[in-house]
Parts: C-alpha cells; structure tokens; sequence
C-alpha cells in the first residue's frame, strides 16, 4: 500500500486520465479551407465543375442522374408548338408559287402539312410530309435548326401558255399566231432538302432546293386563238426545280 505524498500524485493522476478520455473531441475551425488554385492541364475537382459538365459527366460515367435536375437547360422540341399557320413562295412548290398553309407537327422529327394558293398556270393545292433526320440547337432562347427532306404532293393546272399565245415584244417580222398548250389539271410530286429554324417566340423558317415531275402525263391539248388546234410544239417539261422559302407562326 501507498502512503502520504506519493497516493496523492498518484490519485490526481488518475483523475486527470479519466478526464480526458471523456472530453469531446476539438471542434474544427469554421475557417473554411482554400482550395489549390487551378493549373493548366491540371485535373479539375468534381466541386469545380460547372453543373453542366457534372451532368453530362454523370451521363458519360454511367451514374445515376436526378431527373429532377434544373441545371442543365433541355432543348426546345419543334412538336412544343404544335399548330403552325403560314405562307410559302418559289418555284415548284406542293401549293403554288404563292401560297398559304397549316401544319401539325406530330414528333419533333415529323411535321404534316396541307396548303393552297397560285402557280404561273393556275390554282394548286397539295400536301406534304417533312421529316427532320438531323436537329440541334434550341437551348434556352437558342434557335432551334433541323435539316429537313421534304416530299410532297399536288394537283395543279401546268403546261399551258397563261398568256394565250400573246407575244410580250414586238415582233421584228410580221407576228403569227401559234398553237399553245392549254393548261389541264397534273398531278405532281415534289421532293426537296433544305433548313428549317425556329425561333423561341414561335416563328419558324424554311428554305428548301429540289425538283418535281409530273406522275401522270396529262391529255395535252392546243388551242389557236381560242379553237381546238394540232399541237406542234413539244410537251411540257415533265420535270422542273423546286426551290422554296416560307415562314409561319404557332397557332
């Protein structure tokens, strides 16, 4: 047994111990800690990077991503807006050189129309189906941008002289009247590729290149100062190009 000065060191030590082993741990200060500043070619910390590149690096990885994530802006789809109505001028299009027409577009990809207007020979009417195989753009107000292929569908009067066989200039020997083919009802098919654009406050443009031809030969006929006459010039073209612009608004 311990006696005197030395039990009293001993019992204070003891205490001490015990002490200590039931303190909290120290609180760590709330200086908060400085990140190493940013190197060229150097890797980036996942808190360094952008909400943007955490997503699509999410997406590249494989890990699961919250759908409830606002950050990163989707793109706008072409069938958001669903109902347009417009107009469309050029050569060769399904509704006349100078129309008006309304369309749906069933998928972002697919857009169904119907129109009517005039042509150089008359009346026209048709329809057409537009197919976007490539899309890209429509971030936030970003113009949304689609190559389209087009094809498309009408009934219209082709193939007369609109003027009656009038001559436009004066003649330099002594005029005659000739034959011309009178304009009879054709149905053409129009195929075409171009660039369609739409804009965040609902207009949209297009323009588009291609060609057309008659899928039935008509019954030609002539007239000769408004008789039935022999026709003695060649046929119309059974083929011509397409080339087009329009622009249209959602409804």
């Amino acid at each position: 047994m311990v006696h005197g000065p030395l039990a009293i060191l001993l019992l204070i030590e003891a205490i001490g111990i015990s002490a200590e082993a039931h303190a909290e741990p120290p609180t760590q200060s709330a200086t908060p800690v400085q990140s190493e500043p940013i190197q060229p070619g150097s890797a980036l910390q996942p808190e360094q990077l952008p909400p943007e590149a955490r997503h699509y690096e999410k997406l590249l990885s494989g890990t699961a991503v919250d759908e409830t994530d606002d950050t990163v802006d989707d793109r706008r789809q072409f069938d958001a807006q669903r109902f347009h109505a417009g107009s469309e001028f050029g050569v060769g299009v399904p509704f006349g050189d100078l129309g008006l027409y309304v369309e749906v577009n069933v998928w972002d990809r697919l857009a169904l129309g119907i129109g009517g207007g005039i042509s150089y020979w008359g009346l026209a009417g048709g329809t057409y189906a537009r197919l976007r195989p490539i899309v890209w753009g429509g971030e936030g107000r970003h113009v949304l941008n689609a190559i389209t292929v087009e094809a498309g569908y009408a009934y219209m009067s082709y193939g007369g002289d609109p003027l009656g066989g009038l001559h436009l200039f004066p003649c330099i020997e002594e005029c005659h009247p000739s034959a011309y083919h009178v304009s009879v009802g054709s149905h053409i098919g129009a195929l075409s590729i171009g660039l369609e654009h739409a804009l965040w406050n609902g207009f949209t443009l297009r323009y588009a290149v291609g060609g057309a031809r008659l899928l039935a030969t008509p019954k030609w006929r002539c007239e000769l100062e408004g008789r039935p006459a022999a026709c003695a010039d060649a046929e119309p073209e059974h083929r011509f190009a397409v080339v087009s612009f329009a622009v249209s608004h959602a409804l």
